[in-house]
């Protein structure tokens, strides 16, 4: 047994358990997952700040841990890599590589300590995201990989309104959660998320309103 069996991931030491909201959506995904050969799940935001990694990692730790699924989390946010450190892997090599031809897939695939369903493929080194890349033949290939080795691809995106390369992913998933934030989001901006969404064919699993608190009088709605 691995000295890290049982242990939990820094991501369960952040955020232990899950909200009453996020507890409903994980069992969503976890039944839009069960009856389907694979599954590729897009986690975006309305702007930055909304916590989409940490959603991301939450779900795939769930899916690995209870579930015993082959679940991969795939970072493809360059301008903030931080699924790395909530999971316990190294940062580099990781997607930026990848679709730079300097690594191959399985160099940059890393496993989680102590998990054994659960790899992780971060973004790579902090860098400016490239127009296009998205709908490129390299991501592309590197997606298809790892569909092939896993019931779950969890996808961690920029944020859908303002970041214009999230909306060349829709074309790569099946379904997508969007995370927004309490007093910050703006309803036009979900409204605008989700109309992108529904129009490239996605399902969309469901929302979660980040940092809520009974005392907000107004919330997005």
């Amino acid at each position: 047994m691995s000295n890290h069996e049982g242990k939990p991931l820094p991501i369960e030491l952040a955020q232990i358990g899950l909200t009453a909201m996020e507890q409903n959506l994980w069992k969503t995904c976890a039944d839009f997952v069960r009856e389907r050969k694979s599954s590729r799940i897009l986690v975006t935001g309305t702007e930055r700040g909304c916590g989409t990694s940490v959603l991301a990692a939450s779900i795939a730790v769930n899916l690995a841990r209870h579930l015993r699924y082959p679940t991969v989390l795939l970072g493809t946010d360059f301008m903030s890599p931080s699924l790395a450190t909530y999971c316990g892997v190294p940062g580099e090599p990781g997607l930026a590589d990848v679709m730079g031809g300097s690594t191959e897939v399985k160099y940059a695939l890393h496993s989680a300590p102590g998990l054994a369903e659960l790899s992780v493929l971060p973004s790579g080194g902090k860098r400016v995201p490239l127009a296009g890349e998205f709908a490129g033949e390299a991501f592309k290939i590197a997606l298809s990989q790892l569909s092939g080795s896993a019931k779950v691809v969890l996808i961690d995106s920029p944020p859908i309104v303002t970041e214009a390369s999230t909306t060349a992913l829709l074309d790569s998933v099946d379904a997508v959660i969007l995370v927004t934030r309490a007093r910050v989001s703006l309803k036009d901006d979900v409204e605008e998320a989700r109309s992108r969404i529904e129009g490239a064919g996605a399902h969309f699993l469901g929302a979660v309103l980040n940092r809520f608190r009974p005392e907000f009088s107004r919330s997005i709605g």
